[in-house]
């Protein structure tokens, strides 16, 4: 699984936590903060692929500079 496939994995499950706990029970669990946590479940279809963050030339060179860091 891709970094971008396990963030948005991440953020359906603070999502579903936030749905069922609070908002901000799911902040202080998750070290999320609010605001996000209230994009991501405008955002959030019932699909983790609906959490997928846009892919810019930023993200692109991140991921970039991670894979290297395994190797």
């Amino acid at each position: 699984m891709n970094i971008i496939a396990q963030e948005a994995h991440f953020r359906q499950r603070v999502v579903k936590y936030s749905n069922k706990k609070g908002v901000t029970e799911a902040s202080r669990r998750y070290h999320v903060s609010r605001q996000a946590i209230y994009e991501w479940r405008a955002r959030y279809d019932g699909t983790w692929k609906s959490l997928k963050e846009k892919v810019t030339v930023h993200i692109i060179i991140q991921m970039n500079i991670q894979q290297r860091k395994k190797k």
